[in-house]
């Protein structure tokens, strides 16, 4: 896994996280150790799945 940061159309920089190989599934993605689901995708073989890590209470991301 990789995190890249791309420009965003606004000029803002987006930090991507990329996963080579990923196989087709559904997952769930929280944060390590043990936190709670925040996000579950569906990756569909031979296509780019975009996601977007939910916001907390006060805006950022975790």
């Amino acid at each position: 896994m990789a995190v890249v940061p791309r420009p965003a159309l606004d000029g803002r920089l987006i930090h991507s996280a990329v996963f080579f190989e990923v196989p087709q599934g559904r997952y769930q993605l929280y944060v390590r150790p043990d936190g709670p689901v925040q996000l579950s995708v569906e990756v569909a073989g031979g296509q780019v799945t975009e996601a977007v890590w939910p916001r907390d209470s006060t805006g950022t991301t975790d």
